[in-house]
């Protein structure tokens, strides 16, 4: 369906070179009427008229382009093609992020950690990352390794476009708990992760991705 929808840049574009030809046509005519007179014109009036019409050629010309590429970016970007397409890829991908979930097997990828107290934001190696699948919990993020199949996937609820769930992890003596919020159109996500024995520990800005 998206195939064929006619763009308002096209369209513009269309009027624009019917508008061209007209004024080439009306040029013509106005450039033949003054050609009538040339026999009693010098020759420098004649060189004259028909400077002025290449002038005003180049002119029309330049102004048409300028307007014709001002069309296409304006009128490109809030195409209902592009519109469309945009919302069709959010769609998309909340599907697949939906099945992700439900079906626990997905990876979050971490870009900004936010240390606990007056510590400052750090920025995350690419190689650190938390994933679930095939009912194991394996944890690379910074001081937060875990690889265990003794977990609880609990909460899991999806409102106004967010997803939350709860991962629950047993290690050793300690139960690690990792609180996820995810943007289901996007992917972005937010975890908290805090320790029974310890108290809150670190929070992590990422996206949820595939394994």
């Amino acid at each position: 369906m998206l195939d064929h929808i006619e763009s308002g840049s096209q369209i513009c574009k269309k009027q624009a070179i019917h508008l061209l030809g007209f004024s080439l046509w009306g040029e013509m005519l106005l450039l033949c009427t003054e050609f009538v007179y040339l026999n009693k014109i010098s020759n420098l009036a004649i060189l004259n008229i028909i400077f002025c019409f290449i002038m005003k050629k180049i002119l029309l010309l330049s102004t048409i382009f300028c307007a014709l590429l001002t069309i296409s970016v304006t009128a490109g970007s809030r195409s209902p093609e592009n519109s469309n397409r945009k919302e069709l890829k959010k769609m998309l991908y909340e599907q697949d992020l939906d099945s992700m979930i439900v079906n626990q097997n997905f990876k979050f990828e971490p870009s900004t950690l936010y240390p606990q107290g007056s510590a400052p934001v750090q920025e995350v190696s690419r190689s650190s990352y938390l994933s679930v699948s095939n009912g194991w919990l394996i944890s690379y993020l910074p001081h937060n390794k875990l690889n265990t199949n003794n977990f609880e996937f609990t909460e899991r609820v999806k409102a106004g476009g967010m997803w939350t769930f709860t991962l629950r992890a047993d290690n050793i003596s300690e139960v690690r708990t990792m609180q996820f919020s995810v943007v289901a159109n996007t992917g972005e996500a937010r975890v908290r992760i805090t320790s029974n024995r310890w108290g809150d520990i670190y929070e992590f800005t990422g996206y949820v991705t595939s394994n």
